[in-house]
């Protein structure tokens, strides 16, 4: 039982730390390839002031009767802090890419199929902070594998400290 709420009150205090030094937000982006506009879901964890890691999600919208999405799994390295502006970061990581194809002209052909590809992101951000809450940070990155791109967008990430 001694245990039970040891390890109980470890992992609320290691909660409680994390939430400090997590962000989540919204973006809009867009790709090249894809050549449309994509809505992405952030996460920004960091690690201490130079590292964090960085997953998000992206879905863009459908085009031609295909569907594009993305994880990315990224890490940011802030290698500059301007004064009174905000942090430059270079970031990199996985990416995986699904795409599907739904084709029905509502006839005698009908066509369907999808698939993933996996990619190295490379890029840079900035981040700007607004007020102690939230803050912008616009980015470009490069996606290298199978199906490469690239995409240029913005994130609104809002601070979950208490």
């Amino acid at each position: 039982m001694k245990k039970s709420i040891f390890f109980l009150t470890v992992f609320l205090i290691a909660i409680g730390t994390l939430q400090a030094q997590i962000k989540v937000g919204p973006g809009l982006c867009f790709g090249t390839d894809i050549d449309n506009l994509g809505i992405s879901a952030n996460v920004i964890y960091d690690f201490n002031e130079s590292w964090s890691a960085a997953p998000s999600f992206t879905y863009f919208l459908p085009k031609n009767n295909v569907n594009w999405s993305v994880l990315d799994l990224d890490a940011n390295y802030v290698f500059a802090n301007v004064e009174k502006l905000g942090k430059v970061y270079a970031l990199a990581g996985l990416g995986i890419t699904f795409w599907s194809f739904d084709f029905d002209d509502q006839g005698f052909f009908d066509f369907d199929t999808s698939g993933s590809d996996a990619c190295i992101n490379i890029g840079a951000g900035f981040s700007t902070p607004i007020n102690e809450k939230f803050g912008i940070s616009p980015e470009i990155r490069y996606s290298i594998g199978d199906c490469s791109y690239l995409r240029v967008g913005a994130k609104i990430m809002f601070s979950l400290d208490k």
